[in-house]
């Protein structure tokens, strides 16, 4: 029930009462003085039937005295009468007085009342007494007029002040209060735009002009706040770092943007969710044990570098632990920032790569420029003398050293010149085709079996048809030497990365003896080679990678010991420009 109303019910409550405890004093009071009256009445007809009734009393005139009584008896008001002599024997009596009046009081107008009147006479003698028996019939109609006028009008005051009460307090109290009322439950729901009518000047408008104004106020308050959080929020979304705030419990209260698009999952499908369960590769580092002591106060921050999560096996990330406190200092969570450093490592493994290829490069060149002259002197000398002395085994193994000496100096040589391609659109099946005619016959002897897939339709790529020829023979070299008892080769091709760019996949599988974990990381460095002393230069791997970069391509390799190897390249496809000249994309 609404306060206006329980104050209408408790104001004509209290207005009802007081008029129903004046009626009742006010009847109260008219009963009484009708009886005071009743009293009179007696008093005076006792007087009046004792002067009348004296006179034959003393002559003992009985007819007379009961003459008397019966002329009394008319009047409305007498029950009965009755007369006693000074021995207290009766006289005479009324004919009614020798009824019951006591059970007939009721029907005679009410309560009958007594009035013993003694009869003395001129000498102060008392000569007998008088018993007068009366009612009050002839007031009880005054009486209930009366009474009946009284209760109507207080039942009509009574109507009139609630009506009165009523209608002023709906007007200028309990209208107001409802107003407010419902203006306060409107802002607790968050209707800060509500406004209450003003009506008046008097202390309801004067609330009713505060409540505006603090609406007001608490509306301009909200609209910074909420445009201060979404700027933070939008901030923290903008960041390239992810951002998870947790609290005490190691429960997710924010996620930012990075991290949802980081791991797949939004902020509101993360909320509440424990650290570890969202992100159960942290179990078990010392990143989830330093986090746990930031939350415990025992750390003010941590920071970690090079981790590498389960879910992320590609990515390295550095990890800051920092306590999130309130504005009393104590500690209400903590905030972890993981940054993705991939790039930048790889960036600067590049740049190391780059500068140990250009020193390698640069020694590469003077080596097989000074090594080349004198193998030409050896190799015609040696060749010479063969053609003298036939049959010399010794100048033969010569002739094949130096041969061997000659291709391993072009190899540097072509490692040092690094050629820009001359690109072209390119049919990764026909370079595939091409390559494998020229090991088809080590292969067979190998007992190596190949399988090729490359759909019809595979995009053309942008490259150099001859290094592109370069890069497949090395791989597929690699692969039947690394398969000395026979194995499988598959190679493969694929449209991948549709749209905007796209590109090429070719991917070269072999069954062979694999790499280990140790050996991965560096088989792409110059002279590093995992064959035995005279089997490899080391350079195959290094100018396939040099290659693939110079096309704006990738390279991928993956192996097992024991199980085989695969190594994926990833080449942009080729697009005709609208103009007509042709670019890569």
């Amino acid at each position: 029930m609404r306060i206006s109303t329980k104050l209408i019910l408790f104001l004509v409550t209290v207005v009802v009462a007081v008029m129903a405890v004046y009626a009742l004093v006010t009847v109260s009071r008219t009963q009484q003085r009708m009886e005071e009256e009743v009293v009179k009445m007696a008093d005076h007809l006792g007087m009046a039937l004792s002067v009348g009734v004296l006179h034959h009393l003393e002559e003992g005139d009985t007819a007379g005295v009961a003459r008397v009584l019966e002329m009394m008896e008319r009047h409305g008001d007498v029950v009965g009468v009755a007369v006693f002599d000074a021995a207290g024997r009766r006289v005479a009596a009324s004919g009614s007085f020798m009824t019951p009046t006591e059970a007939t009081a009721a029907d005679l107008g009410g309560a009958p009342y007594a009035h013993i009147q003694q009869i003395d006479n001129a000498r102060g003698e008392r000569v007998g007494n008088l018993r007068l028996v009366i009612t009050g019939q002839s007031l009880l109609g005054h009486v209930v007029e009366a009474r009946n006028h009284i209760l109507f009008t207080i039942l009509m005051l009574t109507a009139v002040i609630s009506a009165s009460i009523i209608y002023f307090s709906r007007r200028y109290l309990a209208g107001p209060l409802e107003r407010l009322t419902e203006g306060a439950e409107a802002i607790g729901r968050g209707e800060l735009e509500r406004r209450i009518e003003v009506r008046g000047e008097g202390e309801m408008a004067v609330l009713a002009r505060a409540f505006n104004q603090m609406t007001a106020s608490l509306q301009e308050t909200t609209g910074q706040i909420v445009g201060e959080r979404e700027y933070i929020r939008s901030v923290v979304d903008s960041m390239p770092e992810g951002i998870v705030v947790v609290d005490c419990d190691g429960r997710v209260t924010a996620w930012n943007r990075t991290m949802a698009e980081r791991y797949g999952r939004d902020a509101d499908l993360v909320q509440g969710q424990s650290l570890d369960a969202v992100l159960p590769g942290l179990l078990g580092t010392p990143l989830l044990e330093e986090l746990r002591q930031v939350l415990a106060g025992g750390a003010p921050a941590a920071q970690r570098s090079s981790i590498r999560l389960p879910e992320e096996p590609g990515r390295v990330l550095t990890a800051t632990v920092s306590p999130l406190r309130r504005h009393d200092d104590a500690i209400e969570g903590a905030v972890l920032v993981l940054a993705d450093v991939t790039d930048r490592l790889r960036l600067q493994e590049q740049m190391q790569r780059s500068d140990k290829l250009a020193a390698v490069g640069q020694l590469a060149a003077g080596i097989a420029h000074e090594i080349g002259t004198p193998l030409n002197v050896i190799s015609g000398n040696a060749e010479f003398l063969k053609m003298e002395h036939e049959g010399a085994e010794e100048l033969q193994t010569i002739v094949d050293e130096v041969t061997r000496i000659s291709h391993l100096v072009q190899r540097l040589m072509s490692f040092a010149r690094q050629e820009e391609p001359r690109v072209e659109a390119v049919d990764v099946g026909e370079v595939v085709d091409s390559v494998l005619s020229l090991m088809h016959h080590q292969m067979s002897r190998k007992g190596v079996r190949v399988a090729v897939e490359i759909p019809a339709g595979t995009p053309l790529v942008a490259a150099d048809r001859g290094q592109l020829q370069q890069v497949l023979l090395n791989l597929v070299m690699n692969a039947w030497q690394a398969m000395p008892a026979g194995g499988d080769l598959s190679i493969a091709a694929r449209a991948t990365g549709y749209g905007e760019p796209a590109s090429v996949t070719i991917t070269v599988t072999d069954t062979g003896e694999g790499i280990d974990a140790e050996q991965l990381p560096r088989v792409f460095e110059p002279f590093y080679t995992t064959k035995d002393v005279g089997e490899g230069t080391g350079l195959g791997l290094a100018i396939v990678q040099r290659i693939v970069e110079d096309h704006d391509g990738s390279i991928e390799l993956r192996s097992q010991p024991g199980l085989g190897t695969e190594l994926e390249l990833r080449l942009p496809t080729w697009v005709q420009r609208p103009e007509g000249g042709p670019y890569h994309d």
